[in-house]
């Protein structure tokens, strides 16, 4: 329902100007009524929701028919007034000495001017005070009013008219409680407002407003929520109560204030240190069972007061089974399908050949390959394929949970199972699963006592949950992956022979991206489809590309073009490649090359071994614009299988500085090969 204000000045122009101001921040929520106590229109006032009164008492007690116009219990809102931040602007422009009148409607808003301006820093105007009243002008050639330039001597020369002052942050606030309009002051027009107010600090005003704020998005929160909140403070006073709190209650008074003992006595406020059973309990208000929980509100361990909560119990307890199916169904689908698994390298087709005839049965499956491969995509493809497609993909890392928590997601417990079962027990994976496919990520992970319960469910097809005595039967196919070698697990005694035979009923290996560098680039277009991203690369990369050993398979491709979508550049060459991957690369392209080539045996005559190996290591940092520094050198050398101390690369760098085939520089830039030295090795290295 829309509010009304009405607005009481001395004059209208003041009270149309506070009318523009509540239209600008309240739109279209209020109705707005001015009222002017010279030109007696406050004979006509409305009855309305809320009055703000910007008339002096100097101004009522004038006017003493004016006494008694407001309606009996009205609500009413003093206006405070502050200067705009334009006004401020123009008063800061004038030089230092400057001397000139303040002037107002009467002796005591001259003086609020006054004390504002001097508040706000302005110290470069002497101001003199003026009003009416006043019998003797001061003697200035410059005069300022707020709003009212007719007050102005007529002598004065230079009037300059700052505005009317606004009403304050604090004024519009009262407004909005008043008027149960808050919603508004998280609006972008009450920022806007509030930002053309003048203050001394600006960070003190923007404290405020985010206190404020913060506040109506605590209020709007709790709102918002389907359980009941009441908070406390340190004397277990009431200081906020939500609707569902006030609905579940069925109160008919406000409680804000009081003591929480006084209204509810049967509430414990004394709450334990961590939440359990015992500091929650069950009220009955007419025919209705309410869950009641009180918690401690600490801030660093000091106490700041209660809160309680409170909820329907029978929809405490809807709302917790349907969270534990919902976070069961967050793992049971499967996007991908073979369409998805990009390349057209034989390495990778056959694979999917295979898996292809595999899905349209219920055998297990074991993916194999290193960690970035692509196994679950695998996995989900697979699942899609076959007969199952329509039922529940559920995915675990067996790596990632001990092994207790591991054992009650799969196959769930009853309640009262064991401390801290939930009530109405748990659903395990496996039952969610049934008639569909359970996918185990690094099955090697699993314990001894697990491959024993597992292989039973693969055995019997049934399931026992925790604290259960009764199987219950289920139909799932396991497929499940790893990145190690089982078999020399089974060797070590740390996995069973017959589950992995269980599960290995037809083994799948999938390549290594090494494996089939031919699909490098149908993926690198691929990921950037998906990214959104387009850039070419370089012949000097795509050389790469296919040299690198990609250790971290296709997972490290899209992470790399993930990082050259950011670069945001249209061409990718290789000083676009991070640090450690161009490292990685150069010391590889070292070794390679190095071993590939043969000597010019009569300028080896030249060179000892490791003096052409450090010409080597410096050629092809030269190719890609790099220096290398000596420790870096003796790396290098050592991994193209040439021993050298640090001794003889300082010796060797002398003597190519001395014949000019080298450039040494200071600092961390290291060493670079000149011209010189890069036509020496072409020479030497055939």
């Amino acid at each position: 329902m829309k509010k009304s204000i009405g607005i009481i000045s001395k004059a209208s122009s003041i009270a149309n100007f506070y009318k523009d101001i509540l239209s600008e921040v309240f739109t279209d929520n209020i109705d707005i009524y001015t009222y002017s106590i010279e030109e007696k229109t406050i004979k006509l006032l409305h009855n309305c929701d809320l009055y703000l009164l910007s008339a002096t008492s100097d101004d009522i007690k004038k006017y003493k028919w004016a006494e008694d116009f407001l309606p009996p219990e009205s609500k009413t809102v003093k206006a405070d007034i502050v200067f705009s931040k334009k006004a401020i602007d123009i008063l800061k422009k004038y030089p230092v000495g400057t001397k000139a009148l303040i002037v107002n409607q009467n002796k005591h808003m001259s003086m609020e001017s006054l004390s504002q301006l001097t508040h706000l820093g302005i110290s470069n105007i002497e101001f003199f005070l003026y009003y009416p009243k006043m019998k003797k002008v001061p003697s200035v050639d410059l005069a300022f009013a707020t709003g009212e330039k007719e007050l102005i001597p007529s002598k004065i020369p230079n009037c300059i008219d700052l505005g009317c002052r606004k009403l304050s942050i604090n004024t519009i606030y009262e407004i909005a409680l008043k008027l149960d309009l808050t919603f508004v002051l998280k609006e972008k027009e009450f920022e806007n407002y509030i930002n053309s107010l003048a203050v001394k600090d600006y960070s003190l005003q923007k404290i405020s407003y985010n206190n404020l704020t913060t506040e109506l998005k605590l209020e709007a929160i709790l709102d918002s929520l389907d359980s009941g909140v009441i908070i406390m403070d340190e004397q277990n006073n009431i200081t906020m109560i939500n609707d569902i709190a006030k609905n579940l209650l069925q109160l008919k008074f406000n409680i804000l204030g009081k003591s929480i003992k006084e209204v509810f006595p049967w509430l414990s406020t004394t709450p334990l240190p961590i939440f359990t059973n015992e500091n929650s309990k069950l009220i009955k208000i007419e025919n209705n069972e309410i869950s009641v929980s009180i918690m401690p509100l600490l801030l660093k361990n000091k106490f700041l007061g209660n809160f309680a909560l409170l909820q329907k119990f029978d929809l405490s307890e809807k709302k917790q089974n349907a969270l534990r199916i919902q976070k069961i169904k967050k793992k049971s689908y499967a996007k991908f399908t073979f369409e998805d698994i990009i390349g057209t390298s034989s390495a990778i087709q056959s694979v999917k050949d295979i898996a292809i005839r595999m899905a349209a049965n219920n055998c297990s499956i074991i993916l194999e390959g290193d960690s970035g491969v692509g196994k679950e995509m695998f996995a989900q493809a697979i699942h899609n394929a076959s007969p199952r497609r329509d039922s529940a993909f559920v995915a675990i890392n067996c790596a990632a949970l001990p092994e207790t928590l591991l054992e009650s997601e799969l196959f769930g417990y009853t309640e009262g199972s064991f401390t801290g079962a939930k009530k109405g027990g748990k659903i395990g994976l496996f039952e969610f699963a049934n008639g569909g496919t359970l996918f185990l990520d690094e099955i090697e992970s699993m314990s001894p006592m697990m491959q024993v319960k597992l292989l039973r469910v693969l055995q019997e097809k049934e399931i026992v949950k925790i604290g259960a005595t009764e199987p219950i039967g289920i139909d799932v196919r396991i497929i499940s992956s790893t990145n190690e070698n089982i078999l020399e697990k089974i060797a070590q005694s740390k996995f069973r022979k017959d589950l992995y035979y269980r599960l290995n009923v037809i083994p799948i290996r999938i390549p290594s991206l090494k494996e089939r560098k031919e699909d490098i680039f149908s993926l690198i277009k691929y990921f950037q489809n998906e990214l959104n991203t387009n850039f070419e690369l370089t012949d000097t990369v795509k050389s790469i590309f296919l040299s690198y050993p990609w250790l971290g398979n296709v997972r490290e491709l899209r992470n790399l073009i993930e990082y050259f979508s950011c670069l945001d550049v249209s061409k990718i060459d290789y000083i676009h490649l991070p640090e450690p991957f161009q490292n990685s690369l150069i010391q590889n392209h070292i070794k390679v090359n190095f071993k590939k080539s043969s000597v010019n045996n009569n300028l080896h005559l030249k060179f000892l071994p490791q003096e052409v190996a450090v010409l080597r290591v410096l050629e092809n940092r030269y190719s890609y614009g790099k220096g290398f520094g000596r420790k870096g050198i003796i790396k290098a050398c050592e991994d193209i299988g040439c021993l050298v101390t640090e001794h003889e690369v300082r010796e060797i760098l002398k003597k190519f500085q001395k014949e000019k085939y080298v450039r040494v520089n200071k600092g961390r830039s290291g060493t670079y090969l000149t011209e010189k030295g890069n036509n020496i090795i072409k020479k030497l290295i055939l």
